[in-house]
Parts: C-alpha cells; sequence; structure tokens
C-alpha cells in the first residue's frame, strides 16, 4: 500500500497540489494537521476520489472539531497520526516517542517541525514530511511516501524541486 503524506500545509493548497502530483499513485493520504480544512478540501480534489484522506488538528487549527490523534490499520500495519505539537516534537522527540509506546505503533506520522525528516528511535519509526509551502531550514518544501508492504514499512521524503 503507497501512502501519501502532507502535512503543515496552512492554507496554500496551490504548493500542495504539486506535491501531491510529486507523490504518485497513492492509496491513502495522511495529513499531520495545520490546516486541517486543507485535508478536507484535499479530499475533494478529482485527483483524489477514492482515496481516504485522514487528518488531524494541529496547533494552527482554531476553534475546529476534529481528531487531535487517530491511529490507523493501514495495509495490516498500525500507523499513529498526530501534529506534534502536544508532544514538545520541535524540542525533541523523547516525548512523542514516550506517548506512543502504549499504542504499540508501527509508525508514527507527526508534522509541526516543517522540516522533514525520518528517525528511527527506540526501536520506533517515525516520519516527518515537512511542509510543502513554509519549510524551514533553506530546504524545498516536502511530503513523504510510506510504502506498506509486507516485509515492512518503507518512507521516502519527496521534495518539490
Amino acid at each position: 500500500m503507497r501512502v501519501g503524506i502532507l502535512g503543515d500545509t496552512h492554507g496554500d493548497l496551490r504548493t500542495a497540489r504539486l506535491l501531491l502530483g510529486r507523490l504518485g499513485a497513492i492509496e491513502a493520504l495522511l495529513h499531520t494537521g495545520d490546516y486541517y480544512d486543507d485535508a478536507m478540501q484535499m479530499a475533494r480534489w478529482p485527483e483524489l476520489r477514492g482515496i481516504p484522506v485522514h487528518a488531524v488538528l494541529g496547533n494552527g487549527d482554531y476553534a475546529l472539531d476534529g481528531p487531535r490523534q487517530v491511529t490507523l490499520q493501514l495495509a495490516g500495519r498500525k500507523v499513529m497520526l498526530v501534529h506534534g505539537h502536544q508532544h514538545d516534537v520541535k524540542r525533541g522527540l523523547t516525548r512523542l516517542v514516550q506517548g506512543a509506546r502504549s499504542l504499540a505503533p508501527d509508525a508514527v506520522v507527526f508534522g509541526h517541525t516543517h522540516v522533514a525528516g525520518i528517525f528511527h528511535e527506540q526501536g520506533l519509526l517515525l516520519i516527518n514530511p515537512g511542509s510543502p509551502s513554509l519549510p524551514r531550514r533553506r530546504v524545498p518544501g516536502s511530503g513523504a511516501i510510506l510504502d506498506i508492504r509486507p516485509d515492512g514499512i518503507f518512507p521516502e521524503l519527496i521534495e518539490l524541486v
């Protein structure tokens, strides 16, 4: 199963759409929040017709109803989706790993930092897609792919270049 990941789109749907085109064929889309409404709009795009879109609220999603964290079953694997601000991910991944432990996910997808990365912490796979429109550290806008296969989960960062 090929899963696209975007987040921290902050209302820039034009750039999100460009990056979505770079992700190629996907079977699901995860959005890490900031802005949750962007994900709801993307779910109506013709190119995502019939593809489930899962999203969480971020710290920039004021006065909206929606989940702050979800755990999904994707191709037989458990994936935790969260924005990350509630785990203070800008200061490190320790609290995120601790918060995920009780759920025993196969992978954790998070955002908030606007910095893409794939991390292995205490035996846990963590993926941050970065931001397509507001990346930090002078890198291109980005997203990610999770290729979930019987032999494992294989993440890949995708840049807008």
